[in-house]
């Protein structure tokens, strides 16, 4: 049983951090940079990208500075 006495905090749990939807895709775009999916430096479709992440082209559009 895991007690959660606030005054001891090595026991690891951590606030949780709740993601925008532009950080979603930013994160899977990056692991999938990371693991060889897409190509570095490769240029990026928008439209295939949205359809790909079931999200809006302005929500796969938000990497430019990511």
């Amino acid at each position: 049983m895991i007690s959660l006495d606030a005054s001891a905090p090595e026991q690891g749990l951590q606030p949780v951090r709740r993601f925008t939807l532009a950080e979603e895709v930013a994160d899977q775009v990056r692991r999938a940079i990371i693991s060889g999916q897409i190509a570095e430096g490769s240029a990026i479709s928008e439209p295939k990208l949205a359809a790909q992440l079931a999200v809006s082209r302005v929500r796969a559009g938000s990497l430019g500075g990511a």
